[in-house]
């Protein structure tokens, strides 16, 4: 008999009871993981519906304010067509962007939207979508978001392709050549100048000779 109820019990939570939906994630990407003080750079905000049909999402993400701050969000290449939020706070490092599009919604990989920021102090700093972050399906409009992620990158204090030394030789050697170049309209003038006495005195001198041969 309690093999029967069982075997009953089995049936029943297989078929019965529903399934949960499939998970859709957020990621992020960035060309930069290390970039340049006073840079800008950009972050992609990406979505994955995992086979699933969506039609909205609401994206809240954490940054830390005092290493980066938004510029923008750009969302020229995004899956959605409609925004009913797009904020970002450069105070307590928060973005939201909350946006959907008409049926039949959406399935696959594609961008949510853009992040155009700017680096300002040096250091390591983050980007993490939060888990209060929701994807929302076609058929019930439950949320099927997953999990959350971050991206990790370093500020530096100048370039490495291009360091300050290297940088302040350069100006010094364009300084010396603009110096030199100063110099040279300076003595060019100066021959221009003292040529241009020379011939008038000529002139004056031939003017009054004829004068006396005439007298």
């Amino acid at each position: 008999m309690k093999r029967f109820i069982f075997f009953i019990f089995t049936i029943l939570f297989f078929f019965l009871i529903p399934k949960s939906s499939s998970a859709a994630n957020f990621s992020l990407s960035s060309l930069k993981k290390e970039v340049d003080l006073n840079s800008f750079f950009q972050v992609e905000v990406n979505l994955n519906t995992k086979g699933e049909k969506i039609n909205a999402m609401e994206a809240k993400l954490n940054f830390d304010p005092e290493k980066i701050q938004v510029i923008s969000l750009d969302t020229a290449n995004s899956i959605f067509s409609l925004f009913i939020q797009k904020d970002f706070d450069n105070e307590k490092g928060v973005i939201t962007v909350i946006a959907g599009l008409p049926s039949p919604g959406f399935s696959g990989s594609g961008q949510a939207f853009t992040i155009n920021l700017k680096a300002v102090k040096k250091g390591e700093s983050e980007i993490d979508i939060s888990s209060a972050s929701k994807i929302l399906n076609n058929d019930k409009n439950n949320n099927i978001f997953e999990k959350s992620s971050s991206l990790n990158f370093s500020i530096n204090s100048y370039s490495k392709t291009e360091p300050q030394t290297n940088g302040a030789k350069s100006n010094r050697q364009l300084s010396n050549s603009n110096q030199y170049f100063l110099w040279l309209i300076i003595l060019s003038n100066l021959l221009t100048f003292l040529l241009a006495m020379m011939l008038n005195m000529i002139i004056i001198k031939k003017i009054k000779k004829r004068k006396k041969d005439l007298e």
